[in-house]
Protein backbone atom coordinates (compact mmCIF):
# COMPACT_ATOMS: atom_id res chain seq x y z
CA UNK A 1 0.00 0.00 0.00
CA UNK A 2 1.22 3.48 -0.76
CA UNK A 3 2.43 5.40 1.84
CA UNK A 4 -0.24 8.71 0.88
CA UNK A 5 -2.93 6.13 1.63
CA UNK A 6 -1.48 4.87 4.63
CA UNK A 7 -1.36 8.49 6.06
CA UNK A 8 -5.10 9.28 5.19
CA UNK A 9 -6.43 5.70 6.68
CA UNK A 10 -4.48 6.80 9.76
CA UNK A 11 -5.98 10.16 10.42
CA UNK A 12 -9.18 9.35 9.74
CA UNK A 13 -8.71 7.63 13.06
CA UNK A 14 -10.66 10.98 14.39
CA UNK A 15 -12.41 14.10 12.78
CA UNK A 16 -9.42 16.14 10.35
CA UNK A 17 -8.81 18.93 11.38
CA UNK A 18 -9.32 19.95 7.68
CA UNK A 19 -10.60 17.63 5.20
CA UNK A 20 -8.48 19.38 2.22
CA UNK A 21 -5.46 17.14 2.31
CA UNK A 22 -7.39 14.31 2.76
CA UNK A 23 -9.38 15.01 -0.13
CA UNK A 24 -6.29 15.91 -1.92
CA UNK A 25 -4.84 13.10 -1.24
CA UNK A 26 -7.45 10.69 -2.64
CA UNK A 27 -7.89 12.76 -5.68
CA UNK A 28 -3.72 12.42 -6.69
CA UNK A 29 -4.25 8.60 -5.39
CA UNK A 30 -7.64 7.72 -7.13
CA UNK A 31 -5.88 5.44 -9.27
CA UNK A 32 -4.22 3.12 -6.55
CA UNK A 33 -7.09 3.01 -4.62
CA UNK A 34 -8.21 -0.07 -6.79
CA UNK A 35 -4.65 -1.86 -5.80
CA UNK A 36 -5.71 -1.52 -1.96
CA UNK A 37 -6.29 -4.82 0.05
CA UNK A 38 -9.59 -6.20 1.32
CA UNK A 39 -8.71 -5.06 4.94
CA UNK A 40 -7.57 -1.48 3.97
CA UNK A 41 -10.01 -0.53 2.01
CA UNK A 42 -12.41 -1.65 4.60
CA UNK A 43 -10.33 0.31 7.30
CA UNK A 44 -10.54 3.51 5.18
CA UNK A 45 -14.86 2.71 4.43
CA UNK A 46 -15.46 2.30 7.80
CA UNK A 47 -13.81 4.92 9.29
CA UNK A 48 -15.71 7.44 6.18
CA UNK A 49 -18.86 6.09 7.39
CA UNK A 50 -17.92 6.15 11.26
CA UNK A 51 -17.53 10.39 10.16
CA UNK A 52 -20.77 10.36 8.43
CA UNK A 53 -22.91 8.87 11.19
CA UNK A 54 -20.99 11.04 14.03
CA UNK A 55 -23.61 14.34 15.22
CA UNK A 56 -20.87 16.71 14.64
CA UNK A 57 -21.64 18.60 11.73
CA UNK A 58 -17.95 18.50 10.32
CA UNK A 59 -17.34 15.33 10.59
CA UNK A 60 -20.62 14.47 8.46
CA UNK A 61 -19.27 17.25 6.11
CA UNK A 62 -16.04 15.12 6.16
CA UNK A 63 -17.42 12.01 5.99
CA UNK A 64 -19.68 13.02 2.66
CA UNK A 65 -16.58 15.08 0.63
CA UNK A 66 -14.79 11.69 1.46
CA UNK A 67 -17.33 9.57 0.45
CA UNK A 68 -17.60 11.68 -2.43
CA UNK A 69 -14.27 10.58 -4.10
CA UNK A 70 -14.33 7.22 -2.73
CA UNK A 71 -17.79 5.92 -4.66
CA UNK A 72 -15.78 6.80 -7.88
CA UNK A 73 -13.62 2.93 -6.66
CA UNK A 74 -15.19 0.30 -8.14
CA UNK A 75 -14.48 -1.98 -5.10
CA UNK A 76 -15.69 0.52 -2.98
CA UNK A 77 -18.98 0.72 -5.00
CA UNK A 78 -19.24 -3.20 -5.07
CA UNK A 79 -18.83 -3.70 -1.30
CA UNK A 80 -19.67 -0.62 0.11
CA UNK A 81 -22.37 0.91 -1.69
CA UNK A 82 -25.45 0.09 0.63
CA UNK A 83 -23.62 1.27 3.92
CA UNK A 84 -22.46 3.97 2.12
CA UNK A 85 -26.12 4.89 0.55
CA UNK A 86 -27.47 4.06 4.56
CA UNK A 87 -25.22 6.29 6.55
CA UNK A 88 -25.93 9.28 4.14
CA UNK A 89 -29.50 9.46 4.75
CA UNK A 90 -29.38 8.69 8.39
CA UNK A 91 -27.30 12.02 8.07
CA UNK A 92 -29.38 13.86 5.49
CA UNK A 93 -31.98 13.65 8.58
CA UNK A 94 -29.65 14.44 11.33
CA UNK A 95 -28.55 18.06 9.63
CA UNK A 96 -31.87 19.36 8.67
CA UNK A 97 -30.91 22.98 9.20
CA UNK A 98 -28.02 23.27 8.02
CA UNK A 99 -27.94 23.88 4.78
CA UNK A 100 -23.91 23.45 3.68
CA UNK A 101 -24.13 19.67 5.40
CA UNK A 102 -27.26 18.98 3.67
CA UNK A 103 -25.79 20.03 0.15
CA UNK A 104 -22.45 17.80 0.77
CA UNK A 105 -24.67 14.67 1.81
CA UNK A 106 -27.30 15.47 -1.25
CA UNK A 107 -24.50 15.95 -3.75
CA UNK A 108 -22.39 12.11 -2.40
CA UNK A 109 -25.82 10.81 -3.15
CA UNK A 110 -26.61 12.08 -6.34
CA UNK A 111 -23.21 10.74 -7.50
CA UNK A 112 -23.87 7.55 -5.65
CA UNK A 113 -26.89 7.25 -7.74
CA UNK A 114 -25.31 8.01 -10.67
CA UNK A 115 -22.21 5.23 -10.00
CA UNK A 116 -25.09 2.32 -9.57
CA UNK A 117 -27.54 3.07 -12.05
CA UNK A 118 -26.90 0.75 -15.07
CA UNK A 119 -26.04 -1.77 -13.00
CA UNK A 120 -28.61 -4.50 -12.36
CA UNK A 121 -27.83 -6.15 -9.08
CA UNK A 122 -26.47 -3.07 -7.04
CA UNK A 123 -29.20 -1.12 -8.32
CA UNK A 124 -31.60 -4.13 -7.49
CA UNK A 125 -30.17 -4.55 -4.19
CA UNK A 126 -28.92 -0.85 -3.17
CA UNK A 127 -30.65 1.91 -5.15
CA UNK A 128 -34.04 0.83 -5.57
CA UNK A 129 -34.58 -0.62 -1.62
CA UNK A 130 -33.54 3.34 -0.27
CA UNK A 131 -35.44 5.32 -3.54
CA UNK A 132 -38.78 5.88 -1.80
CA UNK A 133 -36.66 7.22 0.94
CA UNK A 134 -34.72 9.49 -0.92
CA UNK A 135 -37.17 10.84 -3.41
CA UNK A 136 -39.31 11.96 0.50
CA UNK A 137 -36.12 13.03 1.43
CA UNK A 138 -35.47 15.98 -1.66
CA UNK A 139 -38.92 16.57 -1.99
CA UNK A 140 -39.14 17.69 1.33
CA UNK A 141 -36.34 20.06 1.05
CA UNK A 142 -36.32 21.10 -2.79
CA UNK A 143 -36.52 24.90 -2.04
CA UNK A 144 -33.43 24.92 -0.06
CA UNK A 145 -31.16 24.33 -2.48
CA UNK A 146 -32.85 23.81 -6.01
CA UNK A 147 -29.84 23.90 -8.30
CA UNK A 148 -28.79 20.46 -6.73
CA UNK A 149 -32.14 18.60 -5.67
CA UNK A 150 -34.30 19.23 -9.12
CA UNK A 151 -32.16 17.61 -11.10
CA UNK A 152 -31.30 15.06 -9.44
CA UNK A 153 -35.28 14.55 -8.54
CA UNK A 154 -35.88 14.64 -12.33
CA UNK A 155 -33.18 11.97 -13.14
CA UNK A 156 -34.83 9.72 -10.02
CA UNK A 157 -38.41 10.06 -11.78
CA UNK A 158 -36.94 9.71 -15.35
CA UNK A 159 -34.57 7.06 -14.51
CA UNK A 160 -37.19 5.00 -12.04
CA UNK A 161 -40.89 6.41 -13.54
CA UNK A 162 -42.40 2.63 -11.45
CA UNK A 163 -40.56 3.38 -7.90
CA UNK A 164 -41.42 6.95 -8.47
CA UNK A 165 -45.01 6.57 -9.41
CA UNK A 166 -46.52 6.93 -5.62
CA UNK A 167 -44.33 10.23 -4.80
CA UNK A 168 -45.21 11.79 -8.26
CA UNK A 169 -48.03 13.88 -6.56
CA UNK A 170 -46.53 14.98 -3.64
CA UNK A 171 -43.57 16.31 -5.73
CA UNK A 172 -46.51 18.01 -8.36
CA UNK A 173 -47.75 19.97 -5.45
CA UNK A 174 -44.64 21.15 -3.66
CA UNK A 175 -43.14 21.90 -7.02
CA UNK A 176 -46.21 24.17 -8.16
CA UNK A 177 -46.41 25.69 -4.02
CA UNK A 178 -42.74 26.34 -5.24
CA UNK A 179 -43.28 28.04 -8.56
CA UNK A 180 -46.00 29.77 -6.88
CA UNK A 181 -44.06 31.53 -4.43
CA UNK A 182 -42.33 35.45 -5.34
CA UNK A 183 -38.85 34.57 -4.72
CA UNK A 184 -39.09 31.77 -7.63
CA UNK A 185 -38.43 34.68 -10.32
CA UNK A 186 -35.12 35.55 -8.45
CA UNK A 187 -33.53 31.83 -8.55
CA UNK A 188 -30.91 31.74 -12.22
CA UNK A 189 -32.58 30.72 -15.39
CA UNK A 190 -30.82 27.25 -14.96
CA UNK A 191 -33.04 26.52 -11.77
CA UNK A 192 -36.56 27.66 -12.97
CA UNK A 193 -35.54 25.13 -16.22
CA UNK A 194 -35.21 22.67 -14.08
CA UNK A 195 -38.17 22.53 -11.92
CA UNK A 196 -40.43 23.64 -15.48
CA UNK A 197 -38.48 20.42 -16.76
CA UNK A 198 -39.38 18.55 -13.56
CA UNK A 199 -42.79 19.46 -13.92
CA UNK A 200 -42.90 17.84 -17.68
CA UNK A 201 -41.29 14.62 -16.26
CA UNK A 202 -44.20 13.84 -13.82
CA UNK A 203 -46.81 13.94 -16.43
CA UNK A 204 -45.16 10.49 -18.28
CA UNK A 205 -44.73 8.65 -15.29
CA UNK A 206 -48.59 8.14 -15.03
CA UNK A 207 -49.10 4.65 -15.09
CA UNK A 208 -52.38 4.41 -17.33
CA UNK A 209 -52.31 6.96 -20.28
CA UNK A 210 -49.07 9.30 -19.70
CA UNK A 211 -49.22 11.05 -23.51
CA UNK A 212 -53.13 12.27 -22.13
CA UNK A 213 -51.81 13.42 -19.12
CA UNK A 214 -49.29 15.51 -20.91
CA UNK A 215 -51.28 16.86 -23.65
CA UNK A 216 -53.94 17.51 -20.93
CA UNK A 217 -51.09 20.01 -18.94
CA UNK A 218 -50.32 21.17 -22.30
CA UNK A 219 -53.69 22.31 -23.10
CA UNK A 220 -54.08 23.89 -19.27
CA UNK A 221 -51.07 25.88 -19.42
CA UNK A 222 -52.29 27.07 -22.90
CA UNK A 223 -55.76 28.07 -21.66
CA UNK A 224 -53.99 29.50 -18.33
CA UNK A 225 -51.99 31.48 -20.22
CA UNK A 226 -54.72 32.94 -22.62
CA UNK A 227 -57.17 34.21 -19.44
CA UNK A 228 -53.82 35.47 -18.31
CA UNK A 229 -53.23 37.64 -21.31
CA UNK A 230 -57.01 38.70 -21.42
CA UNK A 231 -56.05 40.54 -18.54
CA UNK A 232 -54.55 43.55 -20.49
CA UNK A 233 -57.84 44.31 -21.47
CA UNK A 234 -58.47 45.74 -18.34
CA UNK A 235 -55.84 48.49 -19.54
CA UNK A 236 -56.12 48.11 -23.81
CA UNK A 237 -58.89 48.16 -25.69
CA UNK A 238 -57.93 44.56 -26.66
CA UNK A 239 -61.44 44.11 -27.93
CA UNK A 240 -61.05 46.26 -30.94
CA UNK A 241 -59.10 43.54 -32.13
CA UNK A 242 -61.84 40.85 -32.89
CA UNK A 243 -59.27 37.95 -34.07
CA UNK A 244 -56.88 38.31 -30.87
CA UNK A 245 -59.78 38.31 -28.92
CA UNK A 246 -61.39 35.25 -30.50
CA UNK A 247 -58.05 33.68 -30.22
CA UNK A 248 -57.66 34.27 -26.14
CA UNK A 249 -60.80 33.28 -26.18
CA UNK A 250 -60.87 29.72 -28.06
CA UNK A 251 -57.64 29.17 -26.26
CA UNK A 252 -59.00 29.74 -22.75
CA UNK A 253 -61.72 27.35 -23.33
CA UNK A 254 -59.28 24.51 -23.40
CA UNK A 255 -59.17 23.97 -19.88
CA UNK A 256 -61.53 25.60 -17.27
CA UNK A 257 -58.96 25.08 -14.39
CA UNK A 258 -56.21 27.19 -13.36
CA UNK A 259 -52.95 26.41 -12.48
CA UNK A 260 -51.86 29.54 -10.31
CA UNK A 261 -54.26 31.86 -8.00
CA UNK A 262 -55.91 34.39 -9.31
CA UNK A 263 -53.29 38.24 -9.82
CA UNK A 264 -53.93 41.05 -7.82
CA UNK A 265 -53.33 44.10 -9.35
CA UNK A 266 -54.37 47.43 -8.02
CA UNK A 267 -54.73 50.18 -10.29
CA UNK A 268 -53.68 52.94 -7.97
CA UNK A 269 -50.33 51.16 -7.18
CA UNK A 270 -49.32 50.91 -10.65
CA UNK A 271 -46.10 48.36 -9.78
CA UNK A 272 -48.65 45.80 -9.01
CA UNK A 273 -48.97 45.80 -12.97
CA UNK A 274 -45.61 44.10 -13.07
CA UNK A 275 -47.33 40.92 -11.70
CA UNK A 276 -48.83 40.34 -14.34
CA UNK A 277 -45.11 40.23 -16.66
CA UNK A 278 -44.37 37.94 -13.64
CA UNK A 279 -47.44 35.27 -14.37
CA UNK A 280 -47.34 35.28 -18.23
CA UNK A 281 -43.26 34.93 -17.66
CA UNK A 282 -43.54 31.81 -15.56
CA UNK A 283 -46.80 30.23 -17.36
CA UNK A 284 -44.48 30.63 -21.04
CA UNK A 285 -41.39 29.00 -18.85
CA UNK A 286 -43.67 25.95 -17.95
CA UNK A 287 -44.71 25.85 -21.62
CA UNK A 288 -41.27 25.46 -22.88
CA UNK A 289 -40.25 22.63 -20.08
CA UNK A 290 -43.50 20.73 -21.66
CA UNK A 291 -42.70 21.31 -25.46
CA UNK A 292 -38.83 20.57 -25.21
CA UNK A 293 -38.79 17.43 -22.71
CA UNK A 294 -37.63 14.42 -24.75
CA UNK A 295 -39.93 11.81 -24.09
CA UNK A 296 -39.99 7.97 -25.02
CA UNK A 297 -43.80 8.02 -25.27
CA UNK A 298 -44.92 9.98 -28.77
CA UNK A 299 -46.84 12.74 -27.78
CA UNK A 300 -48.99 15.21 -30.50
CA UNK A 301 -47.68 18.65 -29.96
CA UNK A 302 -49.97 21.58 -30.47
CA UNK A 303 -47.82 23.40 -32.68
CA UNK A 304 -51.25 25.34 -34.04
CA UNK A 305 -52.92 26.28 -30.55
CA UNK A 306 -48.84 27.22 -29.74
CA UNK A 307 -48.17 29.88 -32.21
CA UNK A 308 -51.75 30.81 -31.88
CA UNK A 309 -51.09 31.74 -28.47
CA UNK A 310 -48.00 33.52 -29.27
CA UNK A 311 -49.51 35.13 -32.35
CA UNK A 312 -52.61 36.86 -29.56
CA UNK A 313 -50.03 37.85 -27.41
CA UNK A 314 -48.00 40.21 -30.30
CA UNK A 315 -51.04 41.12 -31.00
CA UNK A 316 -51.44 42.61 -28.00
CA UNK A 317 -49.51 45.68 -28.81
CA UNK A 318 -49.40 49.48 -27.88
CA UNK A 319 -48.83 50.16 -31.45
CA UNK A 320 -52.47 49.03 -32.59
CA UNK A 321 -54.30 48.47 -29.88
CA UNK A 322 -54.91 51.72 -27.46
CA UNK A 323 -55.14 52.53 -23.97
CA UNK A 324 -58.84 52.51 -22.50
CA UNK A 325 -59.77 56.08 -22.31
CA UNK A 326 -60.25 55.47 -18.22
CA UNK A 327 -56.69 54.38 -17.71
CA UNK A 328 -55.29 57.97 -17.79
CA UNK A 329 -52.59 57.59 -14.92
CA UNK A 330 -49.13 58.49 -16.81
CA UNK A 331 -47.35 55.97 -14.68
CA UNK A 332 -50.14 53.11 -15.42
CA UNK A 333 -49.17 53.35 -18.94
CA UNK A 334 -45.61 53.09 -18.84
CA UNK A 335 -45.88 49.92 -16.22
CA UNK A 336 -48.49 48.69 -18.79
CA UNK A 337 -46.01 49.51 -21.71
CA UNK A 338 -43.05 48.15 -19.73
CA UNK A 339 -44.62 44.62 -19.11
CA UNK A 340 -45.76 44.03 -22.75
CA UNK A 341 -42.19 44.39 -24.07
CA UNK A 342 -40.76 42.06 -21.39
CA UNK A 343 -43.83 39.74 -22.30
CA UNK A 344 -43.12 40.17 -26.08
CA UNK A 345 -39.78 39.05 -24.92
CA UNK A 346 -40.82 36.21 -22.70
CA UNK A 347 -43.36 35.11 -26.10
CA UNK A 348 -40.36 35.27 -28.27
CA UNK A 349 -37.48 33.21 -26.41
CA UNK A 350 -40.46 30.04 -27.28
CA UNK A 351 -40.70 31.07 -30.55
CA UNK A 352 -37.14 31.09 -30.90
CA UNK A 353 -36.45 27.95 -29.73
CA UNK A 354 -39.50 25.75 -31.61
CA UNK A 355 -37.56 25.60 -34.37
CA UNK A 356 -34.30 23.66 -33.02
CA UNK A 357 -37.19 20.91 -32.21
CA UNK A 358 -39.65 20.71 -34.54
CA UNK A 359 -37.89 22.35 -38.18
CA UNK A 360 -40.09 20.71 -40.36
CA UNK A 361 -43.38 21.23 -39.43
CA UNK A 362 -42.88 25.05 -38.63
CA UNK A 363 -42.38 25.60 -42.77
CA UNK A 364 -45.91 25.99 -43.13
CA UNK A 365 -45.91 28.76 -40.95
CA UNK A 366 -43.27 30.86 -42.06
CA UNK A 367 -45.81 33.60 -43.23
CA UNK A 368 -47.54 33.75 -40.16
CA UNK A 369 -44.26 33.57 -37.93
CA UNK A 370 -42.92 36.44 -39.95
CA UNK A 371 -46.08 38.50 -40.23
CA UNK A 372 -46.10 38.05 -36.37
CA UNK A 373 -42.60 38.99 -35.54
CA UNK A 374 -43.56 42.36 -37.80
CA UNK A 375 -46.32 43.51 -35.40
CA UNK A 376 -43.03 44.05 -32.30
CA UNK A 377 -40.65 46.10 -34.31
CA UNK A 378 -41.33 50.07 -33.11
CA UNK A 379 -42.15 52.41 -35.64
CA UNK A 380 -42.93 56.08 -36.19
CA UNK A 381 -44.30 57.60 -39.27
CA UNK A 382 -43.06 54.35 -41.08
CA UNK A 383 -39.88 54.78 -39.87
CA UNK A 384 -37.67 52.56 -37.20
CA UNK A 385 -38.68 54.55 -33.58
CA UNK A 386 -34.84 55.00 -32.52
CA UNK A 387 -35.62 56.33 -28.70
CA UNK A 388 -38.18 53.27 -28.38
CA UNK A 389 -35.78 50.49 -30.23
CA UNK A 390 -33.08 51.64 -27.82
CA UNK A 391 -35.25 51.40 -24.57
CA UNK A 392 -36.06 48.50 -25.76
CA UNK A 393 -32.74 46.50 -27.56
CA UNK A 394 -32.79 43.37 -25.66
CA UNK A 395 -36.00 42.93 -27.81
CA UNK A 396 -35.16 44.13 -31.22
CA UNK A 397 -32.43 42.00 -31.06
CA UNK A 398 -34.96 39.42 -30.04
CA UNK A 399 -36.89 39.71 -33.41
CA UNK A 400 -33.78 39.70 -35.57
CA UNK A 401 -32.72 36.52 -34.23
CA UNK A 402 -36.18 35.11 -34.23
CA UNK A 403 -36.35 35.76 -37.77
CA UNK A 404 -32.82 34.20 -38.97
CA UNK A 405 -33.89 30.83 -37.14
CA UNK A 406 -37.21 30.70 -39.27
CA UNK A 407 -35.31 31.66 -42.84
CA UNK A 408 -33.13 29.14 -42.31
CA UNK A 409 -35.68 26.81 -42.34
CA UNK A 410 -35.95 27.12 -45.61
CA UNK A 411 -34.12 28.40 -49.06
CA UNK A 412 -36.60 30.28 -50.64
CA UNK A 413 -39.30 33.01 -49.68
CA UNK A 414 -41.72 34.06 -51.88
CA UNK A 415 -42.84 37.07 -50.60
CA UNK A 416 -41.07 39.71 -48.80
CA UNK A 417 -43.24 42.37 -47.65
CA UNK A 418 -43.58 41.03 -44.09
CA UNK A 419 -39.85 40.91 -44.22
CA UNK A 420 -39.35 44.70 -45.03
CA UNK A 421 -39.44 45.77 -41.23
CA UNK A 422 -37.50 43.21 -39.44
CA UNK A 423 -34.56 43.89 -42.29
CA UNK A 424 -35.01 47.56 -41.52
CA UNK A 425 -34.80 46.89 -38.02
CA UNK A 426 -31.73 44.64 -38.59
CA UNK A 427 -29.81 47.32 -40.30
CA UNK A 428 -30.77 50.17 -38.68
CA UNK A 429 -29.09 47.96 -34.96
CA UNK A 430 -26.04 47.88 -37.19
CA UNK A 431 -26.11 51.08 -37.83
CA UNK A 432 -23.10 53.12 -35.99
CA UNK A 433 -24.47 55.08 -32.78
CA UNK A 434 -24.61 58.72 -32.80
CA UNK A 435 -22.53 60.64 -30.71
CA UNK A 436 -23.97 60.95 -27.40
CA UNK A 437 -25.74 64.73 -26.73
CA UNK A 438 -23.31 65.43 -23.44
CA UNK A 439 -20.57 65.24 -25.80
CA UNK A 440 -21.84 68.51 -28.22
CA UNK A 441 -22.45 70.31 -25.32
CA UNK A 442 -19.29 69.49 -23.89
CA UNK A 443 -17.54 71.34 -27.39
CA UNK A 444 -20.20 74.39 -27.07
CA UNK A 445 -18.61 77.21 -26.18
CA UNK A 446 -21.98 78.89 -24.65
CA UNK A 447 -21.64 75.76 -22.03
CA UNK A 448 -18.75 77.24 -20.34
CA UNK A 449 -18.87 78.93 -16.85
CA UNK A 450 -18.50 82.26 -16.94
CA UNK A 451 -15.62 82.45 -13.85
CA UNK A 452 -12.31 84.51 -13.66
CA UNK A 453 -10.05 83.85 -16.65
CA UNK A 454 -7.62 81.62 -14.98
CA UNK A 455 -10.40 79.33 -13.81
CA UNK A 456 -11.83 79.19 -17.37
CA UNK A 457 -8.28 78.63 -18.39
CA UNK A 458 -8.02 75.39 -16.14
CA UNK A 459 -11.41 74.46 -17.07
CA UNK A 460 -10.82 74.50 -20.64
CA UNK A 461 -7.83 72.94 -20.48
CA UNK A 462 -9.29 70.07 -18.30
CA UNK A 463 -12.07 69.58 -20.78
CA UNK A 464 -10.00 69.62 -23.47
CA UNK A 465 -8.20 66.55 -22.05
CA UNK A 466 -10.73 64.79 -21.52
CA UNK A 467 -12.55 64.60 -24.42
CA UNK A 468 -9.45 64.68 -26.92
CA UNK A 469 -9.57 61.14 -27.88
CA UNK A 470 -13.46 61.64 -28.27
CA UNK A 471 -12.71 64.19 -31.36
CA UNK A 472 -9.75 62.86 -32.15
CA UNK A 473 -10.73 58.98 -32.52
CA UNK A 474 -14.39 59.20 -32.66
CA UNK A 475 -14.94 55.46 -34.30
CA UNK A 476 -12.91 54.01 -31.05
CA UNK A 477 -15.82 55.08 -28.86
CA UNK A 478 -18.69 54.07 -31.44
CA UNK A 479 -20.42 51.40 -30.00
CA UNK A 480 -20.36 47.63 -31.01
CA UNK A 481 -23.13 45.75 -33.37
CA UNK A 482 -25.30 43.99 -30.63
Amino acid sequence: MSSPLLAVIAELKQTPDSAVPVLRTLHEESAALASLSKVDLRHLTSRTIALIHKHERHAIWCGASIAHVLVDCPAVLTSEAGALFAALLKAWDSVARNTTVARAVAECLNRLCDNIRGKPTLTREVLTPHLGALLAAYCLRMEEFPEVLVPALQTLVREHPTTSRPHANKIRARLLAFVAESRFVTCPETVRAAVCALLATLALVEKDGPEKMWAQDVARIVATTARTLAVYASFLAVGDDEDATRVLRDLAALDPADIFPPLSIDINSPASILALLTRVDLLLQLLRGYLFLRTSYTVAVPLGQVLGLLDACFAINTRYVPFRREVRDAAARQYVSLALARTHEAALRVLGALPAYFSSALVPHLPRVLAALELLVFLDHNRIDAERTFAHEVLACAIVRTASCYLALTAYVRDFSSLSRVVDLAMFLVEPRARPASLHKAQSPACAPAHSRAARKSAKKGGSAAIADLLSHENLFRRNVP
